[in-house]
């Protein structure tokens, strides 16, 4: 890019050569790759909510094993004994059943906030995030189209098909479409729709221009830093997604935290649960042994 905008300084139209590298290295290389990246970070993150909200069977299965263990030993000795309370015993079976009833609501609570983390959050992050990449992807095919001097028909066409995901055939829907995003997230993308808008019709103007001998003319309204002009309005709709990307970024990590906070305090929790489970059983038991000596 600085070496092209040196040679057009000098007048020199092997500037516009290099342009065209550059628009085309940021069109086959680095938006793929961005969007490559984003996809591999995405799976990566879909996995470890995955494990972090997993149901704990196995502990769960332990526990519940450890109470009719707890019941068959306290009927056994109820038989042996004709003792019908142990109270060392009564104290471990229910550490056991609050210790299961524990791990069972907080895995619960937890996978419920993280599924809310990928609803309310990172889906529409997602989203966001691949309407700015197509937004990119539309911007540099304009850039391109001039470029060309006349031979740039198939980036403009694929101009007109990037839009067209980015804002649907009726102007409606698309990736910018409102779905089912909370009222800030809606005025963004309301606001980028509205720039989308605002820019097909800059376009049209900047391709008539270009199309009837104008070029310098044409050029200016690409890359000029008057509002009307589609370096602007592009500028202006990539600020609009980039602030709702912030904000269900935001949106996630509240929710993260919330699923982080059903297991606060639970290693702590269950550790003094599983201690009163052993020291209640070895207490009842010795207790009833002591009796028979």
């Amino acid at each position: 890019m600085e070496t092209a905008r040196v040679y057009n300084r000098q007048g020199v139209p092997v500037g516009g050569a290099y342009l065209r590298e550059a628009s085309g290295v940021m069109r086959e290389r680095l938006l793929p790759a961005a969007q490559e990246l984003y996809d591999a970070v995405s799976a990566e993150l879909d996995e470890a909510r995955g494990d972090a909200g997993g149901f704990p069977w196995f502990a769960v299965a332990l526990g519940l094993l450890t109470i009719v263990a707890l019941v068959l030993v306290q009927r056994y000795l109820t038989r042996r004994t004709n003792r019908v309370f142990n109270v060392g015993l009564l104290v471990a079976t229910g550490a056991a059943v609050l210790l299961v009833l524990w791990l069972a609501v907080s895995a619960v609570l937890t996978a419920g906030r993280l599924d809310a983390s990928h609803d309310e959050g990172s889906e529409e992050v997602a989203r966001l995030a691949d309407a700015r990449i197509t937004a990119l992807q539309a911007r540099t095919d304009e850039s391109l189209t001039l470029v060309a001097r006349g031979n740039g028909k198939v980036f403009d066409d694929d101009y007109t098909k990037v839009m067209e995901e980015l804002v649907g055939k009726d102007d409606r829907g698309g990736l910018l479409g409102p779905g089912d995003a909370d009222p800030t997230t809606q005025a963004a993308l309301a606001a980028a729709t509205t720039e989308a808008r605002n820019w097909l019709t800059a376009h049209q103007k900047l391709r008539d221009l270009d199309n009837n001998g104008q070029y310098a003319q044409a050029v200016t309204a690409a890359v000029g830093t008057e509002p009307g002009s589609t370096a602007s309005i592009s500028s202006r709709l990539d600020e609009s997604l980039a602030k709702a990307i912030d904000h269900n970024g935001e949106i996630f990590r509240e929710k993260v935290d919330s699923a982080s906070g059903s297991l606060a305090g639970a290693d702590i929790g269950v550790g003094l649960l599983a201690a009163l489970l052993v020291i209640g059983a070895a207490a009842g038991i010795q207790r009833r042994v002591a009796e028979y000596r």
